[in-house]
């Protein structure tokens, strides 16, 4: 610990401190009198831990008529030992999310993510609005023209966690507040 006890110190940092990222939201697209024309939701994502799993195989085959997405697929995501996170389906309506959660299948799990939305029907003045990819970037119209304004600054939470992941009290604790768009 005398030699190179900066070494030490940092690699028990890194082993304490996590980093999360706190997404800054986009902003909502407004006409002149102040009606919403483009706005964000949270909406669920469907999504899996293959470490949790039991059965990949017939996870896949349960999961597949339900996300609408070929069990051969799923389970390609699913037997990759390395990871502990994959998609099973984003941005998806309320009923199949619960769909899914009614199966009760190990490592499966929902969470929301924000969904772009047209209050007034997404036919209405689509070629001037523009659309957003799934990770919410403007790829077209309004949406990527003011793509800088619209999408927010991320923040930031920083805090020391005990070897379970939980937050040790009275630890380390920073918080950068997101930015809406």
């Amino acid at each position: 610990q005398a030699l190179g006890a900066e070494r030490y110190l940092s690699y028990g940092e890194s082993q304490r401190i996590r980093s999360v990222e706190i997404a800054g939201g986009r902003g909502r697209v407004l006409d002149r009198s102040g009606v919403a024309l483009s706005v964000s939701l949270p909406t669920p994502t469907i999504a899996a831990d293959p470490r949790l799993m039991t059965d990949p195989s017939g996870t896949a085959r349960a999961l597949a008529p339900i996300v609408g997405v070929e069990a051969a697929i799923l389970e390609a995501r699913f037997v990759r030992p390395e990871s502990a996170f994959a998609y099973v389906a984003r941005q998806v309506s309320d009923d199949m999310a619960a769909a899914v959660m009614e199966l009760e299948l190990p490592g499966i799990y929902t969470y929301e993510e924000a969904a772009r939305y047209n209050p007034l029907g997404d036919s209405f003045a689509r070629s001037v609005l523009g659309r957003v990819d799934t990770d919410h970037h403007g790829v077209s119209g309004l949406e990527l023209e003011f793509g800088d304004e619209l999408e927010g600054t991320p923040g930031r939470l920083l805090f020391e966690r005990a070897k379970n992941g939980t937050a040790i009290p009275g630890g380390v604790y920073e918080l950068e507040e997101a930015v809406q768009g």
